[in-house]
């Protein structure tokens, strides 16, 4: 895969971490699938821009905090 989704499959996971939510609450509030977050986390999917910025949306992030080095 490319970077890119290297990039946002780590900043995803640092995200859900930080929330303290499941994967299953996350997708349901940003009206994504579990199983698209899961293979966005282990990168068997490239991510779509539109959902990415559902997810982020639900998290309180910007879209492009998913293509930052987030501490």
């Amino acid at each position: 895969m490319s970077t890119y989704t290297d990039l946002a499959a780590k900043n995803l996971r640092k995200m859900i971490a930080r929330s303290g939510k499941s994967v299953e609450k996350i997708a349901f509030g940003s009206g994504v699938s579990k199983a698209t977050i899961h293979n966005y986390l282990w990168k068997k999917r490239k991510p779509t821009i539109p959902t990415l910025e559902k997810i982020a949306e639900y998290l309180n992030h910007d879209f492009l905090d998913f293509f930052k080095s987030l501490k």
